[in-house]
C-alpha cells in the first residue's frame, strides 16, 4: 500500500471530522 492513499484518507477523515464538528458548532 502506497503511502499516499494512506495519507490520502487519513486527511480526509480527520479534515470531515473537523468539519462536521465545525458545521455542529457554528449550527
Amino acid at each position: 500500500v502506497e503511502y499516499k492513499i494512506i495519507m490520502t484518507i487519513l486527511v480526509t477523515g480527520i479534515a470531515g471530522f473537523i468539519g462536521s464538528h465545525l458545521a455542529k458548532s457554528l449550527l
